[in-house]
Formats: structure tokens, sequence, C-alpha cells
């Protein structure tokens, strides 16, 4: 029996993604016996009185909240009551426990998120973990979702745009464009190759999209609040979510992060960096593509609040230590 050096298998991705799926494909790929563990399973434990899976109220446990996404689609937002909650810390004991024992195990969840998802890193530190996004398309989980016709329509939605926010991952799986079979070789050969042993490094590509908004002398630039650029003056703009275009990508980001949007954009360049940085002893070589565009007619959107703070800052006064490496690529070859 070859020895993997993964004992963990974390499977992070909204509702209809696959992950039941890969997860049954990969416990067939893999000599060692892995023991399939997702939230839905500990779920059907609980009374079903406890739950509310139409629509209605459950202040104990879990139930939907409809509401509306940014662009005024309907949505169904996860609610989790005080025994939902324990529900979910339980979860994560037992999969300590089962750790502790030696078991293996593919994890298969929904985490909301950076901060969810530390908290299960936090609790399995001590373990050879492989951390997997899973994802497809959102027309495509959409239509997943209407197929299957045991979950809420809009969910998948709610979740599309929320459970990788700002996740560093080893792996991301598209089980659109792939097959679980691909994904799961994929994933096997990972488990075979990499740990997460703190002198080792998870390599990881971002392609990400990002505005030049400028007046005068002065150019809008946002304060990232973590990651490898954590303190630093950046552009606006971001990762391209799965189904998006550049164009929708660009606009998004304006909206989020400085609650503003803009009428027109045209391509300044593309930049590409790879450095090193670590994040809670975890190493990583990160692979940086950016697609540099000059936005015009800044026009404030009164339904959208800024997640990030910004500023209008006079581009005379911009040093290296104070910038990402794009915005002082720009900066140094005179093109803000």
């Amino acid at each position: 029996m070859t020895k993997n050096l993964v004992q963990i298998i974390y499977l992070n991705g909204p509702s209809s993604s696959g992950k039941t799926t890969l997860a049954k494909q990969l416990q067939c790929v893999f000599e060692e016996p892995f023991l399939h563990i997702g939230i839905d399973k500990i779920i059907g434990w609980m009374p079903d009185k406890v739950n509310d899976w139409t629509g209605g109220k459950a202040p104990l446990g879990f139930s939907w909240k409809k509401g509306q996404d940014e662009l005024g689609y309907p949505i169904q937002e996860l609610q989790c009551g005080p025994y939902a909650q324990k529900i979910a810390e339980t979860f994560r004991e037992m999969v300590l426990v089962l750790a502790q024992m030696g078991h293996h195990m593919i994890i298969d969840d929904v985490s909301f998120g950076r901060e969810q998802v530390e908290i299960w890193k936090s609790s399995l530190k001590d373990f050879q973990v492989l951390w997997v996004s899973v994802n497809a398309p959102l027309c495509v989980l959409e239509h997943r979702e209407k197929e299957r016709g045991n979950r809420m329509v809009g969910s998948a939605r709610a979740q599309f745009h929320k459970v990788h926010k700002d996740v560093l991952y080893d792996l991301e799986i598209d089980t659109h464009h792939t097959s679980p079979e691909e994904n799961a070789e994929k994933i096997k050969f990972l488990t075979k190759t990499i740990c997460n042993h703190p002198k080792l490094h998870h390599h990881v590509s971002r392609i990400g999209i990002y505005g030049v908004a400028k007046e005068e002398n002065k150019i809008l630039l946002v304060i990232q609040e973590k990651g490898p650029y954590a303190g630093l003056f950046d552009l606006p703009g971001g990762k391209i979510e799965f189904g998006e275009t550049v164009d929708q990508t660009l606009h998004r980001e304006f909206l989020e992060e400085t609650g503003m949007d803009f009428e027109t954009m045209s391509q300044i360049d593309n930049f590409s960096i790879c450095f090193e940085f670590s994040e809670n002893e975890i190493y990583y070589m990160f692979h940086h593509i950016g697609l540099i565009y000059s936005v015009l007619n800044l026009r404030k959107a009164d339904m959208f609040k800024s997640s990030m703070k910004y500023l209008w800052v006079d581009v005379r006064i911009l040093s290296q230590e104070k910038v990402t490496p794009f915005v002082w690529e720009l900066v140094k070859t005179n093109r803000l």
C-alpha cells in the first residue's frame, strides 16, 4: 500500500457544487479506506422539528432567509440558530477525534469564507490536510439546484460568492469542466507529493482584474486588510469568479470595495509576479497575474456600501513600501 502524505482531504464548496460525488469518487481511487464525513450527514441526525428547510423559521436549528443579492436576484441565505451552531462545533470535534485515532477522512463541508475555514485549519493544525476548493459556474450550480429538486432554489447563488471569499487552497476544482474521475486523480496525485509542513510551499495562482481611476494628480486606492498585501495601498479589483466576464468582475469589485461604479473601461497592461509569503505557519508561493484597466466616469451607487477603506491619494507621494507591486509598477513607469 503506497503511503499518502495527506491524512485528511477537506472539500469546501457551495450547494450543488459536486462535493459528494467527488468524495465518493475519491473513496474509489484510494487504496487506503477514507471515511466520507459531511455536514449534511450530521444534520440528518438532528430531530426534524429543529430545522425548517421550506422557508419557515427555526429559531434553534437551520433554516433559510429570503433575500436579494447585489444584482437584485432572489437568494436564500442559511440561518444557524444556537443548536445549529452547536452541531457545527460538534462536527469539527468529531473530525478531530477521528483524526487523532488515525482515520483517513474526506470532509464534505460548506464553510463561508476565510474566517470559517481558518477555524478548521486551527483545529486540524497537527494533521496533514489537503485543502480543496470545489466550485462550478453559477449558472451550472443553479441548473443543478433545480434539477435535484431537494434544494432550496436561491441557496447556491447566496453561497457562490461567499464560500471561497479570501480562502487560500492547495487546489481549486471545477466540477463543470472536468469530470469526477479527472478531479479525483488530481487530488490523489497531490496527496502523494505535498503535505502541510511549514517548510514546504503551497503553490497558489490568482488572476485578478484591477481598475485605475484618476482625478487630476490623485488615484483611487483601497487599503488591503489581510492576505499577502495587508496594510498596503492597492487598486480596486480582485479575482475573477466562475462564470464572470472581465467587465462583470471589475464592476462587481468596484461596487463591493468602494460603493462606486463606472461607465467605461479600457485595458492599460497586464502584470505578473511570483513571491513567497507565510500565513499561520504555512508557506505559500503566490503567482499573481493582474489585468489592469483604466476606468472613467465614476459614480456613487447608493444601494452599495464599501467593504474596504478607500481614499484618493496623490500619486507623487506614493512609495514602493506603501503600495502593492502592481501599483508600484504603474508608478515607476509613469502610467498613473
